[in-house]
């Protein structure tokens, strides 16, 4: 049998094909991050006023916006973070059937849980230079 079809777990048993630790931890992560984005959103919705300001410039001409609605900022968070979950569970997916290394499916989620990491960060500064 290849390392596809059987997963040996720490106690002797064998996981079904996919169930293994790497996905769980990514779906874990993609879970978390999506809570933690919609409770910010919600908990910084009450504090910030009507519009937040989206650019800070140290001089010069800018011709774009300074600021955006808070409601549609905030919810946009969230879906971003939810898009990038879903995208991450479908390459996971693709990944599954493949003769691929459990080192690029590690690299998938390792990358995945960055990128929502700086997402959660971006939120996280953007409302904090907002209060």
């Amino acid at each position: 049998m290849t390392d596809r079809l059987i997963h040996p777990q720490s106690d002797g048993r064998t996981a079904p094909p996919g169930d293994s630790d790497g996905k769980r931890i990514l779906d874990v992560g993609v879970l978390t991050a999506i809570v933690a984005s919609a409770v910010e959103s919600l908990v910084a919705y009450g504090a910030l006023p009507a519009r937040m300001r989206i650019h800070w410039s140290l001089g010069g001409p800018y011709y774009g916006p300074e600021f955006a609605p808070t409601g549609a900022l905030l919810a946009l968070f969230p879906v971003f973070v939810l898009t990038v979950g879903v995208g991450a569970h479908w390459a996971n997916t693709e990944l599954q059937g493949t003769d691929t290394r459990d080192v690029v499916r590690s690299c998938l989620a390792l990358g995945t849980l960055g990128t929502l990491a700086l997402l959660l960060g971006t939120q996280t500064l953007l409302v904090a230079a907002n209060l």
